[in-house]
């Protein structure tokens, strides 16, 4: 087709079954509450071992089961200079928040020193 109309890119064709993918059950529509007070947010800067997937840390937070946590999510990935061989450095952004108060810094401590309780068991540690 491309040489017969001369076309400069290739063309691609799909064919979607549309009967098929509505058979499949739609996603349920969940209402998560928001807070009406301030969310935290901190950052943690570790060192975490090559063999150790992002994956693997947001499992081990997840499994916390820490309503005060928000959120998490990668800001930053550096490998080399002052890291050790066979780690890399993380910078992990994590957002604190309470649907019924205003969270104090002993609080947020409290649950910071959780994680990284967490993490230590997979050999991550505070880059320090």
């Amino acid at each position: 087709m491309t040489r017969e109309q001369k076309l400069r890119q290739a063309v691609w064709l799909a064919e979607v079954d549309l009967e098929r993918l509505l058979s499949f059950p739609l996603k349920q529509q969940a209402f998560k509450a928001f807070s009406k007070f301030p969310s935290v947010e901190r950052d943690f800067s570790l060192v975490v071992p090559d063999g150790v997937t992002y994956g693997r840390l947001a499992e081990v937070i997840r499994g916390l089961a820490r309503e005060e946590i928000r959120s998490f999510r990668p800001a930053d990935l550096f490998r080399g200079g002052p890291i050790p061989a066979g780690h890399y450095s993380l910078l992990l952004r994590v957002n604190f928040y309470s649907l019924s108060h205003t969270l104090t810094s002993e609080e947020v401590e409290q649950v910071s020193q959780e994680v990284l309780r967490a993490l230590s068991a997979l050999g991550v540690r505070l880059r320090g």
